[in-house]
């Protein structure tokens, strides 16, 4: 005779707000699309501000494009056979790191090789999130408690650009910006 199947039983969208994991994670997530979307869009003007041709800027860019690819295949695959939340600190550890390159140089192949680095961050961080909403509170309800993780990072997620918009403007320079964006990496 063959073993029954018991299912979990749901937990309920209330529970689900109310739960300390919840808000980790939205936290979490939120600080790094906050970041990634700043730095993402404010790429090619940073590099065309310290001096670099917009030829050049676009091509780092794609270079950060290109290594974001292989990021979300690879750390797919990563999370498959390591513990996800070592993946989530080394998706981390490589966007801070390919971001103080960026930050601290000015010299182009210093800033594309942050840029190369950052890229395979980015690109881990959206599998990442599914990962590990799905080994936090299981696949039965993934799609709702996923859903309901974006209106919740909505608010800082979306900061990061217009904010990094509003230093330059100030301050005519990004470097303020980018100092907020590695303490929230920290």
């Amino acid at each position: 005779q063959g073993s029954a199947v018991v299912s979990m039983p749901r937990i309920g969208m209330r529970d689900v707000v109310r739960e300390y994991n919840f808000w980790v994670i939205v936290l979490t997530f939120s600080f790094l699309f906050c970041s990634m979307s700043a730095t993402l869009t404010h790429m090619i003007p940073r590099l065309v501000h310290l001096g670099h041709s917009l030829v050049d800027a676009a091509g780092v860019m794609s270079l950060c494009a290109g290594l974001g690819v292989f990021g979300k295949l690879g750390f797919g695959w990563i999370a498959d056979r390591l513990p996800v939340r070592r993946v989530v600190v080394m998706v981390t550890i490589l966007q801070l790191t390919g971001q103080i390159l960026m930050f601290t140089s000015d010299h182009f192949a210093v800033f594309s090789a942050g840029a190369a680095i950052f890229g395979l961050g980015v690109g881990g961080v959206v599998p990442m999130q599914g990962a590990i909403v799905g080994a936090t509170f299981g696949r039965e309800r993934f799609g709702a408690i996923l859903g309901l993780m974006r209106p919740a990072m909505f608010p800082i997620q979306i900061i990061g650009v217009p904010f990094a918009g509003w230093v330059y403007d100030v301050y005519q320079s990004y470097e303020p910006a980018f100092q907020v964006f590695l303490a929230l990496y920290i």
